[in-house]
């Protein structure tokens, strides 16, 4: 909540000042960097809360990360999100509830292969750490 206090001040700042100087110009691309971030770690990090146990830093850093990785799903689930809101905006019961339900599929495989990954590491690790007979 205070990142996000914070980035709408930023945003609200930078609006006012636009293309004035070179600072705009570095500080915006900055802003929209951490923006971007941002988005990212709220599409990501309570899925990733519900289905794994971490500390608070690691699934910040794997909400990132995840993201990232699967970064044609982020964008389509960003994508979606805006369609609802500035297209199906007098539909607010169905649009935000079917986006929802969209990005739930998108998000449960994407933590049905972390999770995959996940075992897989660790049987090899057990597997290593066995001696050979």
């Amino acid at each position: 909540l205070a990142a996000g206090i914070v980035f709408a001040f930023d945003g609200y700042v930078f609006y006012h000042m636009r293309f004035e100087n070179i600072f705009w110009t570095i500080g915006a691309a900055v802003f929209l960097v951490a923006l971007a971030a941002y988005a990212i770690i709220l599409m990501y990090i309570f899925p990733l809360l519900a289905r794994f146990d971490n500390t608070v830093f690691a699934m910040f850093k794997n909400s990132l990360f995840i993201g990232m990785r699967f970064l044609l799903c982020t964008v389509l689930m960003a994508a979606m999100l805006f369609v609802v809101i500035n297209i199906f905006t007098p539909a607010v019961i169905f649009g935000e509830g079917l986006c929802a339900l969209l990005c739930s599929y998108l998000l449960s495989n994407i933590l049905l292969m972390c999770q995959s990954q996940k075992e897989d590491a660790s049987t090899q690790k057990t597997a290593a750490d066995m001696p050979h007979l």
